[in-house]
């Protein structure tokens, strides 16, 4: 009779340490972008809820915002920017 296949094997304890620090950095980088994204103007959250919650186009974003292409992709890319320095600079520190 061949061997039973476990489902489930056995994790050991040092993949379980490894899983809880991946588990905590990624809620601390959760943490920072939703702290940050309140940072932003309204605008500028409202871009970038626009883009990644809603996953809107480009097109859509600036039909939306009765706007060209080229200014809500210049605006979003603006926003994203702002986010992504106020997140380095929190990181930093937190890290420091």
């Amino acid at each position: 009779m061949a061997d039973a296949v476990l489902s489930n094997p056995p994790v050991s304890p040092e993949v379980g340490l490894l899983e809880t620090e991946k588990d905590a950095r990624e809620e601390k980088h959760r943490r920072l972008v939703l702290q940050n994204l309140q940072r932003l103007t309204k605008r500028d959250r409202a871009l970038l809820t626009m883009r990644y919650i809603e996953e809107l186009s480009t097109a859509a974003i600036a039909r939306r915002l009765w706007t060209s292409e080229t200014t809500a992709g210049r605006r979003i890319r603006a926003a994203e920017q702002q986010l992504r320095q106020l997140y380095l600079r929190d990181l930093a520190d937190h890290d420091a």
